[in-house]
Order: structure tokens, then sequence, then C-alpha cells
């Protein structure tokens, strides 16, 4: 009925009821909250980049002169 009407508080209520009461229900919720979502992405970062372009061999990959 709450899912139905859209009631948030009655939905927040619930949910903290099966927190306190069910261990399963809370266990569930702790993962769901500590699971990595992938926002996040990774930068790399080249310090020393003078002399980069001449090792380029045109292959598309740096290391592979």
């Amino acid at each position: 009925m709450a899912i139905n009407t859209g009631n948030i508080e009655m939905m927040r209520e619930i949910s903290n009821f099966f927190y306190k009461t069910s261990g399963i229900y809370a266990r569930l919720c702790r993962y769901m909250a500590y699971l990595y979502k992938y926002d996040w992405f990774i930068t790399p970062y080249i310090e020393n980049c003078e002399g980069l372009l001449d090792q380029d061999s045109g292959l598309g990959d740096v290391g592979a002169v």
C-alpha cells in the first residue's frame, strides 16, 4: 500500500522496523550501502612527460618502442 501511494514516510518506517527486527534485511541494507557503485574512475598522472612523444612508435602504446 505504501509503495503504490508513494508514501515515503511509511516506507521508511517499515524499513526501519525490518532493519531492527530482521538480521537478513539489516545485513542486506549494509551490504548495499557499502557496495561500490562504479561512479568513480582513475585518471592517470604522468609526472615527467618530456620526451614521451619522441618515444611513440605509432602503435598507440608508448611502451611498445
